[in-house]
């Protein structure tokens, strides 16, 4: 239990800081695609940086048992 106390700590942690960064990351794709006129990946770009999010938390739980 103790270590997954400790990895949900991580992730809480991590995600204080990720959401600053995933909102302009969100920002610039969405000036991308007004650029590129493709309307059609309108939706899915909002998804890319929470896959992301998710995929830093996991090693992130790797990680945290070595702590």
């Amino acid at each position: 239990m103790k270590m997954v106390m400790r990895g949900w700590k991580i992730a809480i942690y991590g995600k204080k800081y990720f959401d600053k960064w995933s909102v302009q990351k969100g920002q610039a794709m969405n000036q991308n695609l007004r650029e590129r006129n493709e309307t059609e990946m309108e939706g899915w770009h909002r998804w890319k940086p929470y896959d992301a999010f998710l995929n830093l938390t996991e090693q992130q739980l790797v990680l945290a048992r070595f702590f």
